[in-house]
């Protein structure tokens, strides 16, 4: 018997249902580090069964962690992914460009994030900024207590408890920026998987440029040099709260261009064929090596200005 259009699509979508709900589950119950790639079965699900469905299987989803895990639970889960994977199902559906598909994903990802901090503050009563407070607090005690326990001298205790306040308060003053990568590295993440597995499925003829040539897209570049001038005209003129609007503008465009600068150097690998150890072992250095960071990071900055590639494509 021939099954009808509906019916199967029906089957399909019941299919893709249950294995993007059972991993969602699964990855929130016992293993989270499955929730780095929670979006995928959805986005691929989604591009297989169409849109409307996807947003049936969050619904479901949504309500099967809240009852079986916890009400929290279930809201991180639709506040924190359901705008990524949406997103990214609308941006392939429409065949929108990368840079463009990514960018939205991260903004709808964190507006659904501040969505859920805002929340979290209503529900438990606890603001999310006092439970970092006592995390870290928790901890300072924890290492003082070691650090004596270990026969360290009290001197050397507050040197190094005072140390690690310091790094604490630049962590706290950083983290929207902290919460901005988070977001845009799961968006890249699931991004460049699903586009994978959806060419191997045939679903879709989207490939995914070679790292190698990255470059920051011009209206972002423009953005970041904006919120750049903003930083330091807010520094200069000591208006509002300027050290933690310059802390996080800078950290997240020296990231920014540290990507550009790495690109360019995986560039200039692939075109003078450099071994592979070679390149292996500068990598690693450029992660770890503060000099060589900062290097990479200028580079990258004046490749975005200037265009190294392409002049060295036009010779």
């Amino acid at each position: 018997m021939q099954i009808n259009k509906p019916t199967k699509q029906l089957t399909e979508a019941a299919l893709f249902l249950s294995i993007a709900m059972v991993f969602s589950w699964i990855g929130f119950s016992f293993m989270p580090l499955l929730l780095i790639v929670l979006p995928l079965p959805f986005i691929v699900a989604g591009s297989r069964i169409g849109f409307k469905y996807t947003v049936i299987s969050l619904l479901l989803c949504f309500l099967l962690i809240t009852f079986t895990i916890d009400p929290l639970t279930g809201l991180f889960f639709i506040f924190g992914f359901s705008g990524m994977i949406l997103s990214i199902d609308w941006g392939l559906k429409k065949r929108k460009k990368m840079y463009q598909t990514i960018i939205l994903s991260i903004f709808t990802t964190l507006l659904g994030l501040l969505v859920y901090l805002l929340m979290f503050d209503k529900i438990t009563g606890l603001p999310f900024k006092e439970l970092i407070s006592q995390t870290f607090d928790q901890m300072f005690e924890m290492n003082e207590a070691l650090f004596k326990s270990a026969g360290v001298s009290g001197k050397e205790v507050d040197g190094i408890m005072a140390q690690m306040k310091d790094a604490v308060v630049f962590v706290k003053q950083i983290f929207p920026s902290t919460l901005i990568l988070y977001a845009s590295f799961l968006v890249y993440l699931n991004y460049t998987l699903s586009i994978s597995v959806l060419r191997k499925m045939k679903l879709t003829v989207i490939k995914i440029p070679a790292f190698r040539n990255f470059e920051i897209p011009r209206e972002l570049f423009i953005g970041v040099l904006s919120f750049i001038a903003f930083a330091m005209i807010c520094f200069f003129t000591k208006k509002l709260n300027y050290i933690v609007i310059l802390n996080n503008v800078l950290f997240l465009s020296s990231i920014l261009f540290f990507v550009q600068g790495l690109s360019l150097l995986i560039f200039i690998f692939n075109k003078y064929k450099v071994k592979n150890f070679v390149r292996v072992f500068v990598i690693i250095m450029s992660f770890l090596y503060s000099p060589l960071v900062i290097m990479i990071t200028g580079v990258g900055f004046l490749d975005r200005l200037v265009h190294f590639r392409k002049i060295e494509k036009l010779k």
